[in-house]
């Protein structure tokens, strides 16, 4: 079974927002590798609420790769859950973690 047809198999209600993290790295461009693509950007046009990012630089374990890119994503998703003093508080912090964190990628 396709990568396609698998995950359009899952129902995602269309009211819950999604960020999904898509690999920029992929070790082949065969037409299953196409098909993962269309599948991931399909998804996310189906519903106003859900981004799609490319993880540019990234492989398979985009946390890994690019640890700051899924901390701000989760921070950004839980503080829509927040009040506006708790939000302000958790989205400073998800910035000064990733600052920390590009500083010390940059000085490597």
């Amino acid at each position: 079974m396709g990568w396609g047809r698998s995950i359009r198999s899952i129902a995602f209600p269309t009211s819950f927002p999604i960020i999904d993290l898509v690999s920029d790295k992929l070790s082949d461009d065969s037409t299953e590798v196409a098909d993962w693509k269309r599948c991931h950007a399909d998804f996310v046009s189906e519903a106003p609420n859900r981004t799609g990012i490319r993880a540019a630089g990234t492989g398979h374990y985009i946390y890994r790769d690019n640890p700051q890119l899924v901390i701000l994503s989760i921070a950004s998703m839980y503080s829509k859950t927040l009040t506006a003093n708790e939000k302000a508080e958790v989205l400073d912090r998800a910035v000064e973690f990733s600052l920390k964190g590009f500083s010390q990628n940059k000085s490597r």
